[in-house]
């Protein structure tokens, strides 16, 4: 009996040190994680959607805005991220990823959009009601056209779809003026962007699988989230990393390092379908920054020494050590 605390520390620290074992070109590829990532945003009243609609402008104006969910105000994108314990000791990863924010505009947006609600209410609706005057003088225009002409003439009936267009445009836009005008001085409103986070894999027979995933860090304009499978689990085939602060290899300018990354998933079109985890080489310029391009090497990629060893993750050519994200991923838990 002891001899056990000596025994139980010898495994303790066997455990730490193989922590620190470099990683082949294999396991960095597994490493990596791809999420798509969702967004649209709502004028809320009391929590309840009332309108939906795809972006913010700059100068905070809600655009593509509908009165019901559909693709045509939903954003889609595809970002990058890792499988990371989070301790830097003992195997602890329970399908934690660690990734970027896709869009920190939005929280600012967001955030200044509530502040200012009934008078950004009040620019939509005069836009909306240009927008049916518009459409108005269109269809006078169209109508006198077809006035003049009839079906037997060139161009009659493609016009003809192009004024029944008009007019669905105009009911549309008539009902969503409808009930923006209901919402003038009404409490409880608020703006609200809804995000919703997709793990998606290839299992053992090359099928693309998803997995939900929730994300755990508090959106605070800040780059970097803590994303984690709804199960806790991750798929079979894939590699954790150790955020050490300690005994990690420096870099210096022109020694090589390795990303690993979906090549093109930064990019429109991109599908799982035909895509599998790949390494790129480069080199550090100065001061933790690389040259891999961002192609190769996403916001959200690890990085390696040339020996294998884990550095950081890559956000805008930097390499991101462990110290930014705290003991425990403390800095990005709830």
């Amino acid at each position: 009996m002891q001899s056990l605390p000596i025994v139980l520390a010898a495994i303790a620290f066997v455990i730490y040190g193989l922590s620190f074992l470099p990683y082949s070109i294999s396991r960095m590829g597994k490493s990596t994680a791809i999420i798509e990532y969702t967004s649209y945003y709502t004028i809320d009243n009391n929590g309840k959607h009332i309108i939906w609609f795809k972006t913010l402008t700059d100068s905070l104006l809600p655009e593509d805005m509908a009165l019901a969910a559909d693709t045509s105000i939903t954003n889609k994108s595809y970002i990058t991220g890792c499988w990371i314990n989070r301790y830097p000791f003992i195997p602890s990863c329970k399908g934690r990823i660690l990734s970027i924010y896709p869009d920190s505009a939005s929280y600012e947006k967001t955030t200044t959009a509530n502040k200012s609600l009934a008078s950004i209410i009040g620019k939509k609706i005069n836009k909306i009601e240009e927008r049916i005057q518009l459409l108005d003088k269109q269809a006078e225009e169209i109508e006198y056209y077809l006035s003049v002409h009839n079906v037997s003439d060139e161009g009659y009936n493609t016009i003809a779809a192009y004024s029944a267009n008009v007019k669905i445009q105009k009911e549309k836009e008539e009902k969503l003026l409808s009930t923006m005008k209901s919402l003038i001085g009404k409490k409880g409103l608020s703006v609200h962007l809804n995000e919703k986070y997709t793990l998606l894999y290839t299992d053992t027979s090359g099928t693309t699988q998803k997995k939900t995933c929730l994300r755990k860090t508090k959106v605070s304009g800040k780059p970097f989230i803590l994303l984690q499978t709804e199960d806790k689990k991750m798929p079979d085939n894939t590699t954790a990393l150790y955020l050490h602060k300690w005994f990690i290899p420096n870099a210096d300018a022109e020694d090589i390092v390795i990303s690993a990354a979906h090549f093109g998933s930064t990019q429109q079109g991109f599908s799982m379908k035909a895509s599998s985890a790949k390494t790129f080489q480069g080199k550090i310029k100065s001061d933790y920054k690389h040259d891999i391009p961002q192609l190769l090497a996403p916001d959200g990629s690890p990085i390696f020494s040339k020996s294998g060893f884990f550095m950081g993750i890559s956000y805008k050519g930097n390499i991101i050590r462990a110290s930014e994200f705290g003991f425990g991923l403390k800095h990005l838990q709830p």
